[in-house]
């Protein structure tokens, strides 16, 4: 499992990015990427904001990269979610679907 953090300071409600590579790494020679990885973002209640599992799950990461490709993920098992959020901080969870583990990088992008 892998945990990050961001914040999103303001008054207004951001889009954001946020990708969790696993599989797309194999081919940069990363040993024992994570073949599937799925994102869980928790607001500062500890509320759950948003899940995915595979990035073209979700409909408006789908939109954004066919206008944006150079920022899709290299496989589709990686995690990827496009969101408006307001103003706060969050947590962005990493795991591997079904329990699986390996190396994976998680990005938050400010749309």
């Amino acid at each position: 499992m892998l945990i990050g953090g961001f914040a999103i300071e303001g008054r207004e409600s951001r889009t954001i990015l946020i990708r969790a590579l696993g599989a797309s790494l194999g081919q940069f020679g990363v040993p024992q990427p994570l073949a599937d990885s799925t994102i869980e973002v928790v607001d500062k209640n500890g509320l759950t904001v948003a899940t995915n599992d595979d990035w073209n799950g979700n409909a408006a990461a789908s939109t954004y990269f066919n206008t944006n490709p150079n920022l899709r993920p290299g496989n589709a098992t990686d995690a990827a979610a496009v969101l408006t959020l307001a103003p706060g901080v969050y947590t962005v969870i990493v795991r591997g679907k079904n329990g699986g583990s390996g190396t994976a990088l998680a990005e938050v992008y400010a749309l």
